[in-house]
């Protein structure tokens, strides 16, 4: 459950990020995701998809 809670807030953290217009290698190295994730994250929020920014 911890692990759940440690890996949603990592992508929080990159979402606002990159709602900021950071740089996918600032994203990556702060938030500690890969750029497949990065990829995936900014294709649901070009799709109005992304669970994170509701």
């Amino acid at each position: 459950m911890a692990s759940s809670l440690a890996n949603e807030s990592r992508y929080r953290k990159a979402n606002q990020l990159l709602t900021t217009g950071a740089a996918a290698e600032q994203v990556m190295s702060e938030c500690g995701v890969s750029k497949a994730e990065l990829d995936l994250m900014r294709l649901l929020e070009r799709s109005g998809g992304h669970p994170l920014s509701r």
